[in-house]
């Protein structure tokens, strides 16, 4: 459906809030993200060597980890700038500060998308047998999939041979079909210039991170409680929004959260919107959910809690 489909009735100011990318609040995001971190990988060890109290500074840097994650999915749906050169650039600079390159996020991002678009006749996910999907399942939450996407720092240093390898078996009885998995990798992932971008950015991970673990010395446990941290905030962040432990993969709700928090992650909440309409950048979620009353709306809370004590297959 066209945005213009979509905002037929409604005002021209109405239709410009809607689908204006909010540039100047985006690079100030993104800036003070990339500042920041850099800063506490790189400087803030001289510090910490001194007064350990001063590795406090990790912990609101971790609480906001959704919103650098969210100015990443801006990224890879083209909303974070509107110049294609400047949303790429800084997509892959927000990419290598998390600690997983931008190339691999927008494959397994828009591989969800087509997923999740999928009829329900399609080919479904295979349940796992629940001696295994339970513990799988807060792994899962606890971290595994910040580790999954950290680990596309070793595929990216792979042959390009070893990789499509890689790609098939992953594709085999994949919900959106290994055909379309196979073509879908191969055209965002394996040409010659995104995987040289990839493997370009998986080096710099290396070395920004290399650098921070040498300088930490003794204190490196500041580091490395960082990233723990936000590996387990936002793989149970990802997952918050397409729970079902009922049986029903492909579940997408709209999460509901006081404004202010709604906003500090830029509405990420929104999700079900998003999925209808991923062209919308994140200020104008808000404005786009209001024209689809039929969307799933449940607290963030009480689906948070479900996600702890339903785990699913």
């Amino acid at each position: 459906m066209s945005t213009s489909d979509d905002a037929a009735g409604a005002a021209p100011a109405s239709r410009r809030q809607v689908t204006e990318i909010r540039t100047d609040l985006n690079l100030a995001l993104s800036g003070g993200f990339l500042a920041s971190g850099v800063a506490l990988i790189l400087l803030l060890p001289a510090l910490a060597d001194r007064q350990p109290v001063w590795g406090l500074l990790w912990i609101p840097f971790v609480i906001v980890t959704p919103t650098l994650w969210a100015l990443i999915h801006e990224a890879i749906h083209g909303s974070l700038h509107p110049v294609r050169r400047w949303n790429d650039g800084l997509g892959r600079a927000l990419g290598i500060l998390f600690g997983s390159p931008l190339a691999i996020l927008r494959l397994g991002h828009l591989v969800h998308h087509r997923v999740y678009g999928l009829p329900d006749e399609a080919q479904p996910a295979r349940a796992r047998p629940r001696i295994l999907a339970v513990p799988l399942h807060y792994l899962r939450l606890a971290g595994g999939l910040y580790l999954l996407e950290v680990a596309a720092i070793v595929l990216a240093l792979l042959p390009r041979p070893t990789l499509r390898w890689i790609a098939r078996q992953a594709a085999r009885r994949h919900p959106l079909g290994e055909r379309a998995l196979l073509d879908q990798t191969e055209r965002g992932l394996l040409t010659t210039p995104i995987l040289t971008r990839l493997r370009v950015d998986a080096l710099l991970i290396v070395v920004l991170y290399g650098t921070g673990l040498l300088l930490y010395g003794a204190q490196v446990w500041m580091l490395l409680a960082a990233v723990a941290g936000r590996g387990a905030l936002v793989s149970f962040m990802d997952n918050i929004y397409h729970h079902s432990p009922a049986g029903d993969p492909r579940r997408t709700m709209d999460l509901t959260l006081p404004g202010w928090a709604s906003g500090a992650i830029l509405h990420a909440n929104l999700h079900a919107v998003h999925h209808r309409r991923p062209d919308i950048p994140w200020s104008g979620l808000p404005l786009a959910g209001a024209r689809y009353p039929d969307m799933p709306r449940r607290p963030f809370a009480a689906i948070a809690w479900e996600q702890l004590a339903r785990p699913t297959a």
